[in-house]
């Protein structure tokens, strides 16, 4: 029993013996082991596609928007309107102004809205022409008006259509002023006087030539009764003596009834400057030619007696005398009165003819017919507003009711908005105008594209800073909503203009020869180089040529090496450690995969 208890410890302390040697080797190792045993993993690699994409470096910048292009308003002088114009309805701020809208009144007149791309400068009316008249007229189609054809003349039909617009918008259209009606009674005047006076004066040669035929005529018979007097007897001289007598009162009853109609002629040529004059009251066309009708009638009543009258004058001269040389005698002063009064009567029409021709030849030649020809419905020159674009929007309104109409009376933007920024000096040698813009409202949610409008060429303009430079924005399909809002502008100052292969910066490195280069792996995770040309750099891309080697979409470019894994799993293995601080870190984490890339060094050719 003792023995058996003996050999057991015996061989208990065999194996113990055996445990611990066999425990001992394996805690002895040599330097190579230990050495294979402490270095580090091998590193991951961190790889990117190559890609096809577009690249575009921008300039950001804020911006705040607004309506667009403000222009102050003002109107034309009107030479049809005597008095200043007094505001009597002001503009309405925020108002949208359409064509053929009363933007205002003035004076109690309104003012239209009409779209053209020249501003009214004048008074247009019957008998005017141009291409303001043009405008009119295109404006008047537009709104549904008919003025004829589109000649840039201003006819009947056109005068029509206007007065249709005013009507159409409540207004009464603008007729003949006082002075134009003063003005065509004062022409009518003056060329019924210069024409009349013509007419008298040729009619007074007419009867003067009358009065000479007769004279001659009664000297010849004259003479012939002077040859055959001593032949008449007793008889005859009483005879003679009594025809005589007869056609001596038959002369007087003529010369009274002359004297009457002259004095009727003289009476009806006043009614008529009277009634041409309006000194009484205004005639209607009817009454004017009335009078007229009744002058002319008088004036054919003179020349009617004078010609009877000549006629007894010459029936009295027939008469045979009972003293025939004395007869011979008067026939002969007769004859030469006669041609004395043909002559003065030539004289007179000569100088009627000469007043009627400088009449006619002066520079207000035809003003009668100027002036008619105008009285009917005209535009004055600050009834209208032209604007080269519509719709509009009053941004300000200058004057209130009562005001004086002097300057601009409002300001008013089209109906597209607009975005104004500041560049700095750098930025502004950038960004040129035509640029494309991201327009970005977070708020909102609203993205849209536009156009850099103008860049400012001097700082401080249109409320920028002293040091910045105005930008003016051209947002595509912007809704008004955004108008005061302050949104982030990406300018795109260069672009390749379509897609370009395409790596990440950190894949860029540089080779001993400085040539550019990118590190591709294979699929069995090999690496070599190909040499690039690199080109514009945004957005952490940068456009890449190859120039030694292959490169294509998909292939994987190294970008970098993930040296916090490494030492992750190195201190989770627990083989490196900190006498300080115990397991090492990377980046200030001992996790997996949380550690941004190493990378090599890059370049930005061509950015």
């Amino acid at each position: 029993m003792r023995r058996n208890l003996v050999l057991g410890v015996g061989f208990t302390a065999v194996i113990a013996a055996a445990g611990a040697g066999w425990i001992g080797g394996r805690q002895i190792k040599s330097p190579s082991e230990v050495a294979s045993r402490t270095a580090p993993p091998a590193p991951s690699v961190i790889v990117a596609p190559v890609e096809k994409r577009a690249l575009a470096s921008e300039v950001v910048v804020r911006g705040t928007v607004r309506y667009g292009a403000p222009q102050a308003v003002t109107l034309a002088t009107s030479a049809m309107k005597k008095a200043q114009d007094t505001v009597t309805a002001a503009p309405t701020k925020g108002a949208e102004l359409v064509e053929g809208d009363v933007a205002m009144a003035a004076s109690a007149r309104p003012v239209f809205v009409l779209r053209g791309d020249k501003p009214n400068y004048r008074d247009i009316g019957p008998g005017s022409s141009g291409t303001d008249v043009e405008q009119l007229e295109k404006a008047l189609v537009r709104l549904g008006f008919d003025p004829g054809p589109v000649d840039g003349t201003y006819d009947g039909r056109t005068a029509t259509a206007v007065a249709a617009m005013y009507a159409g918008a409540g207004w009464a259209p603008f007729g003949p002023t006082d002075e134009q009606a003063q003005a065509v009674r004062a022409a009518q005047a003056d060329d019924f006087t210069a024409k009349s006076d013509l007419m008298t004066q040729q009619e007074a040669l007419a009867a003067a030539k009358g009065v000479l035929a007769t004279a001659q005529d009664r000297a010849s018979r004259a003479a012939r009764a002077k040859t055959a007097a001593n032949a008449t007897d007793a008889a005859a001289v009483a005879k003679a003596e009594h025809e005589r007598l007869a056609a001596a009162a038959d002369v007087a009853s003529r010369s009274a009834a002359l004297d009457a109609a002259i004095d009727a002629d003289g009476v009806a040529k006043v009614a008529l400057d009277e009634a041409v004059a309006g000194t009484v009251a205004a005639p209607t066309k009817l009454e004017l030619a009335t009078v007229q009708a009744a002058a002319k009638q008088a004036t054919r009543a003179v020349t009617t007696a004078r010609a009877d009258l000549v006629a007894a004058l010459a029936g009295l001269n027939a008469v045979a005398a009972p003293e025939a040389d004395a007869a011979a005698k008067d026939a002969g002063a007769e004859v030469a009165a006669a041609n004395a009064e043909v002559a003065r009567s030539q004289l007179a029409l000569d100088a009627a003819s000469s007043k009627l021709a400088l009449y006619e030849q002066r520079p207000s030649a035809g003003v009668l017919d100027q002036l008619t020809s105008k009285m009917g419905v005209q535009v004055p020159a600050d009834e209208i507003v032209f604007f080269p674009n519509l719709p509009l929007r009053v941004d300000a309104v200058k004057l209130a009711a009562g005001d004086v109409l002097s300057g601009p009376f409002m300001t008013v933007t089209n109906s597209r908005l607009a975005i104004d920024g500041a560049l700095s000096l750098d930025d502004t040698r950038l960004v040129k105008a035509g640029s494309a813009v991201t327009i970005t409202e977070a708020e909102l949610g609203i993205k849209l594209t536009g156009t850099v409008a103008a860049v400012a060429s001097a700082p401080g303009t249109d409320g920028a800073d002293p040091q910045r430079f105005h930008i003016e924005v051209a947002p595509s399909g912007a809704p008004t909503s955004l108008v005061g809002a302050s949104v982030v502008m990406n300018i795109t100052v260069n672009s390749t203009l379509g897609e370009v292969l395409s790596v990440p910066v950190p894949a860029l490195s540089v080779a001993a020869d400085g040539t550019s280069r990118v590190q591709v792996q294979a699929a069995d995770k090999s690496t070599s180089y190909v040499t690039v040309t690199p080109g514009l750099t945004a957005s952490g891309f940068v456009a890449v040529t190859p120039t030694g080697g292959a490169l294509k979409p998909g292939d994987l470019v190294v970008v970098g090496v993930d040296a916090a894994r490494s030492l992750a799993i190195k201190n989770a293995a627990g083989l490196t450690t900190d006498s300080t601080t115990g397991p090492l870190t990377v980046g200030g984490s001992s996790g997996l995969g949380t550690t941004p890339p190493t990378t090599p060094t890059t370049t930005a050719a061509g950015g």
